[in-house]
């Protein structure tokens, strides 16, 4: 039977290798005869195209000692196929904001695939869709079961490729700060793999692509909540309406007739036929490695079998193998008693527990050899905070029930003689007809000091450790939201700092910076409990205010605390904008704007005073 095994398995990866060869010739075949078939206007009464490709990665444009080819080249050869128009490539890398300069230099005819952008369609023709990006997050297949969303991100290591949609959507927009950037995607997709980052961050099917020729055993998962979805189209010059039209022709017939979807399936999903006859050899070289394993396997049992019967010879050699079993025995005693994470061993057979003693020493406690079951949960109870107490209460139910099942749980410890955070991880299971729990307890301290501190920079201006401007629009929408419930108001105060500038100029940077914690301080001290304060600037403040307090008498208490403050010979002071919801505006967005044109009038009218925003009457 165990002989018989391997041969079948032989078998099977034979019979995968034919069928992965005949479907990759049965694709081959019918591109050949698709490419026989199709009509094209000859040669001489084409029009040159000069056509400038963007996409320098595979799958999109894969260079050969043949030439080029990829999904991008398809497309486009399937596009002008037909038509009078013939392409001349040019492959170079064009910058944005560039674009509209070449144009009307009619160097170039078209700018390659381009996301498609209101910034672009006002000065560019842009076809319909021929492709679409899903940018999103992208894990190994133990993160499947995770929400990802952008709190997330924060608690995990991010990889990117070069510094474009990826980096300015993670880092400008939400403020993403452990992200590590690659030059080329094979680097990110084997970081991936080799477990070097917990997300990459990028376009999904390049991921699939990259990924499948990194690991063929780590398949990727995309999380679908994270999918932000951007069309692709091909950018024309303007003046060029008959070649944008035809080409917008052109893809409409092949979306009718499920063109895309084919060169798709072939690029995307296929991965060409190069990818498969290097899969042919993967599997190959994994039978060879199989059958040598088998080989390795069987001349190991004949050694084995050999020793065992010199050794059973007398039984003087009995108790020499006895005692290096004893030895053995010690020898891991020693080293679970040495290992820095703690060890729980529980067998039914025996009734007892077992705790390493650095399994005690996470929890301080009193190390023995053996401790009773009951004692367990007892000492658990005294040492964990009492928020961790059912989940303390569901781990020591596991010991009676004798199910096969794992329990994975962090605690928050209470004793200061003890680690502040441990990890728990014991396996149940059945041993042969005895019922087994073994795992290990982890100090987990420094890493949750690690996210606290990372969450809390990400909430907060890294200089005065009020709140930073992208936590406040995150809080705002339940103040907009209570209010909104409740039928309430509140005010927003903008605080523009008078002669800061002045400080800087005049004794430097360390001198401003003591500035602005010395005016947050004092706005503080004098503003009400339920109000929020955030930094948005270089010395700009916004403040959230409860309708329950009037916006003037605080402006008139913050000017005058405000105007106390001097650094070195300068005095400081605060010229304040206010807007009122939802008198001025509903939106966050809307009130600041509105109170930051208030508070210049403020500083017009005189500096370190308030002013109430009023709609211009013009508009």
């Amino acid at each position: 039977m165990g002989v018989g095994a391997p041969k079948v398995r032989g078998r099977c990866a034979t019979v995968c290798i034919a069928a992965l060869l005949l479907c990759a010739f049965s694709m081959l075949s019918g591109c050949v005869q698709a490419a026989g078939t199709q009509e094209t206007t000859p040669p001489e009464n084409k029009f040159r195209v000069v056509y400038a490709a963007d996409f320098e990665f595979a799958p999109f444009r894969v260079e050969t000692d043949e030439g080029y080819f990829g999904y991008e080249i398809d497309v486009n050869t399937r596009i002008f196929a037909d038509t009078k128009y013939e392409l001349d490539y040019q492959f170079q890398d064009l910058a944005i904001d560039n674009l509209e300069e070449l144009a009307k230099d009619k160097s170039i005819d078209i700018f390659g695939w381009r996301v498609i952008t209101p910034a672009t369609q006002e000065y560019m023709l842009l076809s319909d869709p021929v492709y679409e990006f899903n940018w999103g997050a992208v894990t190994l297949q133990s993160f499947s079961d995770q929400q990802l969303d952008a709190e997330e991100y924060f608690k995990h290591k991010i990889g990117i490729v070069n510094k474009k949609y990826p980096y300015n959507y993670l880092v400008t927009q939400l403020g993403v700060t452990d992200y590590v950037i690659y030059e080329r995607y094979e680097e990110a997709a084997q970081a991936l793999v080799d477990g070097d980052i917990d997300i990459w961050f990028e376009e999904r099917e390049i991921v699939n692509y990259y990924i499948a020729r990194a690991s063929h055993f780590s398949p990727p998962y995309f999380h679908e909540e994270t999918c932000i979805e951007v069309p692709v189209g091909l950018l024309i010059r303007p003046d060029l309406t008959e070649l944008h039209a035809t080409i917008n022709e052109q893809i409409a017939k092949m979306k009718r007739d499920g063109e895309l979807e084919t060169f798709y399936l072939r690029h995307f999903q296929k991965h060409s036929e190069e990818f498969l006859a290097s899969e042919a050899a993967r599997t190959r070289n994994i039978m060879l490695v199989s059958a040598g394993a088998i080989l390795v396997l069987f001349l190991i049992v004949l050694y084995i079998l050999h020793i065992n019967r010199r050794y059973a010879r007398t039984s003087e050699e009995l108790s020499r193998t006895f005692a290096s079993l004893e030895e053995a025995k010690e020898q891991f005693s020693a080293a679970v008693d040495g290992a820095n994470d703690g060890i729980l061993y529980y067998s039914r057979r025996t009734g007892k527990l077992v705790l390493s003693e650095r399994f005690c020493q996470l929890f301080h406690l009193p190390h023995k050899k053996r401790f009773e079951l009951k004692e367990l949960e007892a000492m658990l109870l005294g040492k964990v905070h009492p928020k961790h107490h059912a989940e303390v209460r569901a781990f020591a139910a596991c010991f009676g029930q004798e199910e096969e099942t794992a329990f994975n749980a962090e605690f928050l410890l209470t004793d200061p003689d003890a680690a502040q955070w441990v990890s728990l991880r014991v396996k149940f299971e059945y041993n042969g007809d005895n019922w087994v729990g073994g795992g290990t307890l982890s100090d987990i301290t420094e890493r949750k000091e690690a996210e606290a501190q990372t969450l809390f920079f990400a909430r907060h201006d890294y200089l005065t450790g009020i709140f930073n401007r992208m936590y406040l629009i995150q809080l705002s929408a339940d103040v907009i939201g209570a209010a909104r419930e409740s039928g309430s108001d509140f005010a927003t105060l903008y605080i523009d700092l008078d002669n800061f500038k002045k400080i800087n100029d005049n004794y430097g940077h360390d001198y401003g910076d003591e500035a602005l914690k010395l005016v947050v301080k004092t706005i503080q001290e004098m503003l009400p409990p339920d109000a929020i304060l955030a930094r948005v600037g270089g010395d700009e403040f916004v403040v959230l205010l409860p309708g329950r307090h009037a916006p003037a008498d605080v402006c008139v208490e913050m000017n005058r605390q405000v105007a106390r403050l001097c650094v070195k010979d300068v005095l400081i002071g605060a010229s304040i904008g206010v807007s009122r919801f939802p008198q001025d505006a509903v939106t966050i967005e809307e009130l600041i704007v509105k109170a930051d044109l208030a508070s210049r009038a403020a500083k017009t009218a005189g500096k370190n005073g308030f002013t109430f925003y009023e709609p211009d009457p013009a508009s």
